[in-house]
């Protein structure tokens, strides 16, 4: 880079880096907040002694899994270092932060580097000056302090730094030569690799390498492309397009089912979208800390003009995007930052069912933006017919860089605490349940109840059916009034809003509220009535500790109450205790649980029940291994041995699969083809019936199926495909013993919690069931009498 005014830019890029850790300074000592806890702080997978292979393949296998591996190790990594110290984590984020700031200017270097680069780079500000520019106003923008002071959002940082990285290596790759352009080519790959495991973003990472080809480093191959094409060229494009676009019917349907949760559709996203990214263009141009929320609450477009912004929106973006192309060769870089800006806000603002408006998402997209910005203001500056001077507007730059320096620090102390965080977002949400509710939490977790209740009665009565709001805000009152030791009140609310729960609700917070009302129960004495709540808490997360501690609590509390022992069916020693707390892991499928529990139990009554138990739990593990084992098709000895039977039933389920608009024919010949390998094969037999259902009627389906489970009672996917179908029609009573059978052969089956009541109400995109009955049997003595 040349000289910047006799200044080596280098010493720019030093005071850039200045001030965008002064911007952040005051927030080394905020705490986590929201996301954060489930991200790194109760993150069970990320609780590693050192980074060995099994290590790495626990993170990997965590809540986030694989495709976000790389910022799981780094919240792994600052653990270890920071011994659990929050100013590790956010000097991580600054670091990060600043990593992507070079990353950034050797991007923009590699862009002016390029023929087109240097011819439009313009005379009035030179490509160095025009680097620093750009990097400055993205750096220390407001609107990313959502991005490095919000910890959990590094997934976000991360993945661009390798895009970045990547990127400017594959166009330098492309002016370089010899050993150099393969050396560029590698990193360039393994930096997209890194991105690809850092978060979904990367995913436009290849429409980036054709937007730097049309416009930076060829812009004329696509003409050069079409004028070689012959008809056979576009017949073979047309083909493809035939095999590959169903293909999209899969990952479709699969968008489609996001929207069962949400408060909108996939239309109302769409219109509503537009409104959303004019509103980011607004935070860019004007970021006043006022207008930055954590959480906004935006009102969903229901049509074109309701309200009647949207149709403005549509009509203004539509503009900057053909605005972009039209300047494609008068101002490439002008047309290369439109086209950016917009190509990586297409994931997230278009039709994936994710919430409306989140700050972060602009993290990557902004770039492109200000690319625009200063290389349009530099263009129209030069060729303004008044006489401009360039050191006056260079000053303004820098004074606007200035300024966004002191607004990123001012909207950095709303992350003071989770107290001034969630104020900051229910002040600017006030209507917005979740905004309102973390408020509240706050507030009560301050020890502030007085002011806590209101505000999350407030959370309650603004929630909506689709929102998890609803439970987690009940769950905090319950919480709250004992705290207080208002248990009579808190278990009558409880109850209530019990009653009021249905399947539109996101149950994802029901065991943390049968936590509370159990919790609360216990210390009103009403051990029966907690002991229910806290295993109903258990049948939505078996997994919870904080469920076991507080039923093996209230068992020790019941075993020094007479009454309570009756109704429980305790004794005065803890035999009895340990007993019961091994029934009900049995009940809930924590095996390894309802084993430690049952060493207990023996240790201290080694009687005939320990024996039976023992027993019980040795022929539910069997049959589970044995199930597991028999529900994978790959295990099947027919499909293992039979080369042509395997080839057949690969085809059939994947036209299934990918092509529903081609199946119909071409499935039936091969399910005729795998009936003359192996007739009466289970698996062949499945697929019929799975085939009968949507090409034939309903009830031939069935009987399809009752004909299939007759032939083989055993084969638990038929008898999972009847039931779907019964409690489809509405048969429940026909439904049930197959249901009896399933877990009878399964105990442990992956739909045990739907399964385990005829009565149950069958929750969308869920595996469990509102079990508002009591519960009559718990304990272990159904599972003990399916598995006998």
């Amino acid at each position: 880079m040349n000289r910047i005014n006799g200044i080596k830019p280098r010493y720019f890029l030093y005071g850039l880096l200045l001030l965008v850790f002064a911007a952040y300074a005051n927030t080394l000592f905020s705490p986590p907040v929201l996301d954060d806890f489930t991200a790194f702080v109760e993150n069970p997978a990320l609780e590693v002694e050192d980074f060995s292979c099994q290590s790495l393949q626990k993170i990997a296998g965590g809540r986030f899994g694989i495709t976000r591996f790389l910022p799981q190790l780094s919240f792994a990594v600052d653990r270890r270092l920071g011994n659990g110290f929050i100013i590790q984590f956010h000097l991580t984020n600054i670091a990060i932060h600043l990593a992507v700031v070079f990353a950034l200017v050797m991007f923009l270097r590699a862009v002016f580097r390029t023929r087109v680069g240097r011819e439009s780079a313009g005379e009035f500000i030179s490509p160095d000056m025009m680097i620093v520019l750009i990097c400055a106003l993205w750096a220390l923008h407001p609107v990313h302090t959502n991005v490095v002071t919000y910890i959990v959002q590094r997934m976000t940082s991360i993945a661009t730094l390798f895009y970045i990285i990547s990127l400017a290596a594959y166009i330098e790759a492309r002016i370089a030569a010899g050993v150099r352009k393969y050396l560029l080519f590698f990193v360039f790959f393994c930096a997209a690799l890194a991105s690809f495991f850092s978060k979904e973003i990367s995913a436009t990472l290849p429409l980036a390498v054709i937007l730097i080809e049309w416009i930076l480093i060829n812009p004329e191959w696509g003409r050069d492309v079409f004028s070689r094409l012959r008809w056979y060229h576009w017949l073979a494009v047309v083909i493809i397009l035939l095999l590959l676009v169903p293909l999209l019917h899969y990952p479709w349907n699969e968008v489609a089912k996001g929207y069962a949760s949400r408060h909108f559709t996939l239309g109302e996203r769409l219109l509503t979208q537009a409104r959303v990214v004019v509103f980011y263009i607004g935070l860019l141009l004007l970021p006043w800390p006022g207008w930055m929320n954590l959480d906004h609450d935006f009102v969903v477009s229901t049509s074109f003009l309701d309200p009647p912004s949207t149709l403005f929106c549509i009509l203004l973006l539509v503009l900057f995007l053909s605005g972009g192309f039209a300047m494609r060769r008068r101002c490439p870089l002008v047309s290369f930052g439109v086209i950016w800006f917009f190509l990586h806000l297409a994931l997230e603002s278009t039709a994936i069912p994710l919430e409306l408006v989140f700050e972060h998402r602009l993290y990557l997209p902004s770039i492109g933006f200000w690319l625009a910005v200063v290389s349009g203001s530099g263009a129209m500056l030069a060729r303004s017919p008044f006489r401009v001077n360039r050191n006056a507007c260079i000053i303004s730059l820098v004074l606007v860089v200035a300024v966004f320096t002191g607004l990123t620090r001012t909207r950095n102390t709303a992350w003071e605490s989770r107290l001034t965080l969630t104020m900051d977002c229910a002040i600017k949400s006030p209507a917005k349940a979740r905004a309102v509710a973390n408020y509240g939490e706050a507030l009560a977790q301050q020890g502030d109840f007085a002011e806590a209740l209101p505000v999350l009665e407030r959370a309650l009565a603004i929630s909506r059916p689709h929102q998890e709001e609803f439970i987690s805000v009940a769950s905090n009152i319950v919480t709250l009034l004992g705290q207080q030791g208002r248990h009579g009140e808190a278990i009558s609310r409880g109850e209530t809003y019990w009653r009021q729960m249905s399947t539109q609700m996101n149950l994802i917070n029901l065991p943390k509220f049968m936590l509370a009302l159990g919790r609360s129960c216990a210390r009103a004495g009403r051990f029966s009535d907690a002991f229910q709540a806290l295993v109903i808490g258990l049948h939505f997360s078996p997994g919870l500790d904080a469920l076991h501690d507080m039923l093996l609590r209230v068992l020790q509390d019941a075993s020094r109450d007479e009454r309570a022992r009756g109704e429980l069916g305790l004794d005065e020693n803890n035999g009895a205790l340990y007993r019961r707390m091994a029934e009900v892991m049995l009940d809930v499928r924590e095996y390894e649980l309802a084993g430690q529990y049952l060493d207990r139990y023996t240790e201290l009554a080694p009687d005939d029940l320990a024996k039976q138990l023992r027993d019980t739990l040795g022929t539910v593990r069997d049959l589970n291994q044995r199930e597991e084992r028999l529900l994978q098709l790959q295990n099947d000895q027919v499909y293992r041995e039979d080369t042509a039977f395997h080839v057949y039933m690969n085809a059939a389920l994947f036209f299934e699969k990918y092509y529903p608009l081609f199946q119909g024919t071409i499935v039936k010949s091969l399910l005729a083809m795998l009936e003359r390998r192996s007739p009466g094969h289970p698996f062949a037999g499945l697929l019929r019936v799975r085939w009968k259902a949507r090409h034939c009627d309903k009830a031939e389906a069935i009987q399809e199926a009752e004909a299939l489970v007759a032939r083989h009672p055993d084969f638990i996917p038929a008898l999972t495909q009847l039931v779907r179908y019964y409690l489809d029609e509405g048969r429940r009573e026909d439904a049930a013993p197959y249901l009896r059978r399933i877990l009878s052969l399964y105990p442990g089956h992956y739909n045990w919690m739907y399964y385990e009541k005829v009565e149950l109400v069958s929750l969308p995109g869920s595996k469990g069931a509102l079990l508002r009955d009591a519960f009559g049997d718990i304990g272990g003595q159904r599972v003990i009498q399916d598995a006998k």
